[in-house]
């Protein structure tokens, strides 16, 4: 019985030192369109959207030029 409780405690704490955490992250209130801005709603459009949110790094793509291609119009 000593066996299966020590082994339940080790197998518990195995499992809790593998648990990570959750970045911090800084939440902000965003409304849009910004206070003062002056815009045009038409019928059935919003006039106003609030909500929590958040700004963090993306992904940038840096120069393609070299993976595009050019096409030039065919003279026939």
């Amino acid at each position: 019985m000593k066996i299966l409780a020590l082994a339940a405690l080790a197998l518990a704490i195995a499992i809790t030192g593998c648990k990570s955490t959750a970045p911090q992250v800084k939440t902000t209130m965003v409304t849009l369109p910004s206070i003062g801005e002056v815009v045009t709603s038409y019928l059935g459009e919003n006039l106003i959207t609030q909500g929590v949110g958040y700004y963090t790094d993306v992904i940038t793509v840096g120069n393609m030029i070299k993976y595009t291609a050019s096409y030039k119009e065919a003279i026939l």
